[in-house]
């Protein structure tokens, strides 16, 4: 019997790459930025941003952590600045 190379053991595409620490770091610090929103959560936010996009360029390391929190920092520091363009154009109709 002849192994088929198209029918042959299926190798899965996962590979067991150590997380990235300043992905992770950066993580956790989105999440609790989105706890504590506002002026702290965005400050949170700007952090881990910075310390997820450094996760992100890392290599021969995993980048799940650094991708999930660039997103929720990016799509919670959008809201925040749409937040606080709205209020200011509510306090300036109410001047």
């Amino acid at each position: 019997m002849i192994d088929h190379p198209k029918y042959g053991k299926k190798e899965s595409g996962r590979t067991n790459k150590e997380q990235s620490i300043f992905g992770i770091v950066g993580f956790i610090l989105s999440v609790l930025g989105v706890v504590l929103w506002g002026i702290r959560g965005f400050i949170l936010w700007i952090i881990s941003l910075i310390l997820c996009i450094i996760g992100c360029l890392e290599e021969d390391k995993a980048h799940g952590f650094a991708i999930a929190g660039n997103i929720i920092s990016f799509i919670c520091l959008i809201l925040s600045l749409l937040s606080l363009v709205f209020l200011k154009t509510l306090l300036n109709g109410l001047i």
